[in-house]
């Protein structure tokens, strides 16, 4: 092998080195996006069951609440 060669070697393997090295920090943004949006999703997901635990409860108010005053309507007599 003549030193032109190895030269040329050389440059092509820095090269290849640069590319891996912004590769390896493309990954490393990837993972951090993919982390946030996984906690995102996660938030999301506990806000909407949150929600729907209020709504469950507001129905279940309401329900009960409609159903004393039924009983006061329908039973209005036994307590006068």
């Amino acid at each position: 092998m003549d030193i032109n060669t190895i030269e040329l070697l050389n440059q092509q393997l820095a090269v290849k080195d640069n590319q891996i090295k912004e590769k390896d920090e493309q990954l490393k943004s990837m993972q951090k996006l993919l982390d946030q949006s996984q906690q995102l999703q996660l938030m999301t997901e506990k806000k909407l069951e949150e929600l729907k635990e209020i709504s469950i409860a507001k129905n279940d108010l309401s329900s009960d609440i409609g159903n004393t005053t039924l009983l006061r309507k329908k039973y209005w007599w036994k307590f006068w």
